[in-house]
């Protein structure tokens, strides 16, 4: 007696046989462009899915990064563009000297009336920092000035030998160096001078160079020679 396979039996084998070779087929020959993101479950792409230097800009939303996305130390100016870091970005006391380029900050960056002397390095400011009439009286301490720091000049020297006949008066000058016309000019002695010899003011008659009247008030003829004298200018 033959026996023969019933229709129950064949069904099954074919549904099997179906079922497996679908499984197969559908892992390894997925149409291109055919999984999309419905598709993927959430979280189910990591890093070591993703092929290095696959993810460019445009595909990142805009604003949805983070710091803690950004790996420390992994950016530097060249991937920052330029001007688009402004002071909402920067931490309070985030940037230090050693950030801030030698001569990179001008007036402009600097805001009215923030600074004080604590910030600023002793003789670090010259005359060539300061605009035109811009210190008063109220920028000057009391007696914290010296002739040293005025405009002009301070010098000790002699003067040649001169004579004056009885009576006579007569114009000198000498060397000053440093003394500009328009200054006013002081004279002290740094040696006894002639009792019988006055001196009139001085004053700056060429650059470097000024100019007195001596008077011989008596009644005889009398020199001077190597007189010790300073000469103060200013103004």
């Amino acid at each position: 007696m033959r026996l023969r396979p019933r229709y129950a039996d064949v069904a099954a084998t074919l549904a099997l046989v179906f079922a497996l070779s679908g499984t197969a087929y559908a892992v390894a020959s997925l149409p291109p462009d055919s999984v999309d993101t419905q598709s993927i479950q959430d979280g189910a792409v990591t890093n070591p899915k993703i092929h290095v230097n696959t993810i460019l800009g445009n595909r990142i939303k805009d604003e949805t990064l983070t710091g803690t996305d950004v790996s420390d130390n992994s950016l530097s100016g060249a991937d920052i563009a330029g001007e688009s870091v402004t002071a909402s970005e920067l931490g309070t006391d985030s940037v230090q000297a050693s950030e801030i380029a030698d001569g990179s900050i001008d007036g402009g960056e600097i805001i009215d009336n923030s600074l004080s002397g604590t910030e600023l390095t002793d003789g670090s400011i010259t005359a060539a920092d300061l605009g035109s009439g811009s210190v008063g009286t109220d920028e000057v301490a009391n007696n914290s000035l010296s002739l040293s720091d005025l405009v002009g000049t301070d010098i000790t020297g002699t003067v040649g030998g001169f004579v004056l006949n009885a009576h006579q008066c007569a114009s000198i000058s000498f060397g000053v160096g440093g003394a500009a016309v328009g200054q006013a000019a002081v004279l002290t002695f740094t040696t006894a001078p002639p009792t019988s010899i006055s001196w009139g003011p001085l004053r700056v008659v060429s650059t470097g160079t000024v100019a007195s009247v001596v008077c011989n008030q008596t009644g005889s003829q009398v020199s001077s020679s190597g007189q010790g004298i300073r000469v103060v200018t200013f103004g």
